[in-house]
């Protein structure tokens, strides 16, 4: 959390029954002032109040975990000015849980990075990491899947301790159906699989499947007692059906969300039977909601709502299991021309839906105070209807950003939308999803530096949800991220450049230079000059393809030009990868380091390219 918000409130002068911890920094024979009450300052234990008078600073709260969110204020307030202002901050968050995955799966870090990234998380009062492992730790229940680097148990016990030092929760993921190719491409775990000719996803019908899942869970769960939240994973299980068992199941009249839910009950009782709350992802439910078979979830069993295209509270489009739904009146032309515009992907109209699936969705989609529009994450109204612990997952880098950087202005208008949503629901949290690859097979995205713009949202709007100056946040980010005062500027430029806004914008991002977190923003850079390769190829190859008729002609120069264009960029290549290797090397395992550089940059090296495309230009 980047800017403390004024909170109101009145401090009674009695003592509170509640417990009082403070912290007093002062010169030798000083004394404390008298104990205030902290009866105003809600937050469940995090919220505290910093006084800093002339010759003295007092930091109070109602536990070690208040007091370190204080003496983490402070740090931010002495390290941004040069004398310490007199003030009196009261401050407390607005959700319990304010959280970064941390996707294992590509791009896996070193231990020591992770170690400086548990720290410095925990200075914007991060206070939970949803850690989906996949192979990146090696497991005694799966004997053959880790990676060759892969952490070991002491490593894990290491970073729990460094956690728990820094009020972290470490909050584990361990896949119960879907997303399980790290394990299944493996022959020796062939008979889970759903099916044999892609192996994504369990058989939720072989009894086998939930024992082999539940020694994963026991074991890691093992590794962490103190976490009160499993997550089950459980998102796009696409296979549901495939195999002989489940089809004969569909043949008497189960259907896929019968499959689907009759495997997450044991894996959720399972959970609950440990004294853990399960999490799971909301998708398979929701986007086949039934009022019905939603009652078979048990009591106790939390939905991680995700959604990573939301702009805002509202939203054009509603998604069900098959299709997107808009109304006909976002055909009109203010909203057809707003910037913020989002109902760019909707397949269908809304008033072509289905009758048995409007009535089931009617009372959360047909609300007339909205219209055109919906709310954007009215899933959660169905999970509260049945009294469920809410959870949000908004993304700090999702899979439509397979290019290059993660869409700035998009990811700060993604998770400020969610961390309004789970406050005003009066959900416990948000976590937001840093995805390192689409899938366990598919190829590697960005290394997490170049998510510290988004993790730094996301620490400020769980932590404030209602705050809505885009330019204050990025003032402040500038300011205590990068050691730079320029209202924002460096802040703007990334967005834009991240963004594929403005080629000024990446000439402005190469001048640009900061005082702290210089190896982030090299990373950042780094990023940007291959995505600007790719983008710059990727523009001119149609213009190349359609004047490709033209070539040998005389005087073809729009064949000349296009081609000329991608094979200047594609002679950038080396020397990007020599700039890039540098920096994965230092930060990732060294087998995800080269897995990333060959992803980028190996097909421009076997095809050679830009030797074929000036060749051709002759």
């Amino acid at each position: 959390m980047l800017i403390k918000q004024a909170r109101k409130g009145a401090a009674a002068a009695d003592l509170p029954a509640k417990p009082h911890l403070r912290i007093f920094f002062a010169p030798a024979g000083a004394r404390p002032p008298a104990a205030r009450s902290l009866e105003s300052i809600p937050g469940g234990g995090e919220g505290y109040r910093l006084t800093i008078a002339e010759a003295s600073i007092l930091i109070e709260a109602r536990s070690a975990h208040g007091l370190f969110n204080g003496l983490m204020t402070l740090r931010q307030i002495l390290r941004n000015h040069a004398s310490t202002p007199c003030l009196v901050i009261e401050d407390w968050p607005d959700m319990a849980v304010r959280g970064i995955h941390m996707d294992l799966k590509g791009c896996t870090p070193t231990v020591e990075y992770m170690m400086r990234l548990i720290r410095q998380l925990a200075e914007y009062k991060i206070n939970t990491l949803l850690m989906e492992y996949e192979n990146a730790v090696r497991l005694d229940s799966t004997p053959g899947v880790e990676k060759p680097s892969a952490w070991s148990k002491d490593d894990m016990a290491a970073l729990a301790d460094l956690a728990r030092a820094n009020f972290i929760d470490l909050m584990p993921l361990v896949q119960s159906l879907g997303h399980v190719e790290y394990i299944l491409q493996h022959e020796a775990y062939s008979q889970y699989r759903e099916s044999q000719s892609n192996v994504q996803q369990y058989c939720p019908s072989l009894p086998e499947t939930f024992e082999f899942w539940k020694r994963q869970a026991d074991e890691v769960l093992e590794m962490f007692p103190e976490t009160p939240y499993f997550h089950v994973g459980a998102d796009e299980t696409r296979l549901l059906g495939h195999c002989r068992r489940c089809k004969a199941r569909m043949k008497k009249g189960e259907d896929e969300l019968d499959l689907y839910l009759s495997h997450m009950e044991k894996v959720w009782r399972h959970v609950l039977q440990g004294g853990r709350t399960p999490i799971f992802w909301d998708d398979i439910v929701s986007r086949n909601y039934s009022r019905q078979r939603i009652a078979r979830i048990p009591r106790g069993v939390a939905p991680m709502v995700w959604i990573y295209d939301i702009a805002d509270v509202v939203s054009a489009e509603f998604r069900t299991h098959g299709a997107a739904y808009g109304r006909r009146e976002l055909m009109r032309h203010e909203y057809l021309s707003s910037p913020r515009w989002q109902a760019r992907r909707f397949s269908h109209w809304l008033d072509e839906m289905p009758r048995d699936e409007w009535a089931r969705y009617r009372r959360f989609v047909d609300k007339p105070e909205l219209r055109p529009l919906v709310h954007s994450a009215l899933y959660l109204e169905m999970f509260a209807e049945r009294g469920m612990e809410l959870f949000g997952a908004s993304a700090a880098k999702c899979g439509s950003e397979t290019m290059g950087l993660p869409n700035l202005v998009a990811r700060h208008d993604n998770i400020r939308a969610w961390g309004r949503h789970i406050a005003r629901a009066g959900g416990s949290g948000v976590v937001s999803t840093a995805w390192s690859r689409n899938a366990s097979l598919t190829h590697p995205y960005l290394p997490f530096d170049t998510m510290w713009y988004a993790m730094c949202a996301s620490a400020q709007y769980y932590w404030t949800a209602e705050m809505n100056e885009p330019e204050r946040f990025q003032a402040a980010f500038d300011r205590d991220f990068f050691g730079v005062e320029d209202d924002g500027w460096t802040a703007q430029i990334m967005e834009a450049v991240s963004s594929g806004a403005s080629a000024a914008a990446e000439r402005e991002l190469a001048k640009l230079s900061v005082g702290r977190n210089a190896d982030v923003f090299d990373a950042f850079r780094i990023a940007a000059r291959v995505q600007g390769m790719y983008r710059a190829i990727v523009t001119a190859l149609p213009r190349h393809m359609m004047s490709y008729y033209l070539r040998g002609k005389p005087y073809a120069e729009n064949w000349d030009r296009f081609s000329g264009t991608i094979a200047n960029q594609i002679r950038r290549a080396p020397e990007l990868r020599r700039q890039a290797a540098e920096y994965y090397h230092r930060v990732m395992l060294r087998e995800e380091a080269e897995e990333l550089l060959d992803s980028q940059f190996k097909f421009f090296e076997e095809q050679d390219l830009g030797t074929k495309a000036m060749n051709e230009k002759q």
